[in-house]
């Protein structure tokens, strides 16, 4: 919306001295793109980062108890986005719930001798709880419903992804 001056950074292996001299000239700048690389920034920052992407203590205690049924089980956490993800990129990332399904047995299959929970997340109204339920042991399967700061806390705190 133009609010703050803009330095992209999204084509892979360009020279950005001119892009870095024009930051050092201005005091407020939104730096984007998928090519961002200031290692020694990120490194010499890391604790603040850190603490403005901490999630609140209530959200991490509601998670925690969320996931406490596990009892020492694998907590595998699967977030099923939808969406958006219909047209980006052409819909490559765009799966059925069958295909969770299948991975889902696939990752099952890695751990034969232990309990694996399971904890799907997501906004998709039409997702089809059914499959899941019958497709896995149900005292092994959670759906949170949370809103999406707690299904990421939630996430964060599982096992495998």
């Amino acid at each position: 919306i133009g609010l703050f001056k803009t330095v992209s950074f999204d084509d892979y292996g360009e020279d950005t001295t001119a892009k870095e001299r024009y930051m050092l000239s201005h005091r407020h700048l939104l730096i984007e793109g998928w090519q961002v690389r200031f290692f020694s920034l990120f490194h010499q920052y890391i604790d603040e980062i850190r603490t403005l992407f901490a999630f609140h203590e209530d959200i991490k205690a509601h998670a925690e108890q969320l996931l406490a049924p596990a009892n020492g089980a694998i907590k595998l956490g699967v977030h099923i986005r939808r969406g958006d993800y219909a047209t980006w990129y052409g819909g490559k990332y765009l799966f059925s719930d069958q295909q969770y399904i299948n991975k889902i047995r696939q990752f099952i299959s890695l751990h034969p001798t232990e309990r694996v929970s399971i904890w799907i997340c997501g906004n998709d109204p039409k997702l089809n709880k059914q499959a899941y339920i019958d497709a896995f042991e149900s005292s092994n399967l959670y759906f949170p419903n949370g809103n999406p700061g707690e299904d990421l806390c939630l996430l964060s705190l599982c096992d495998y992804l």
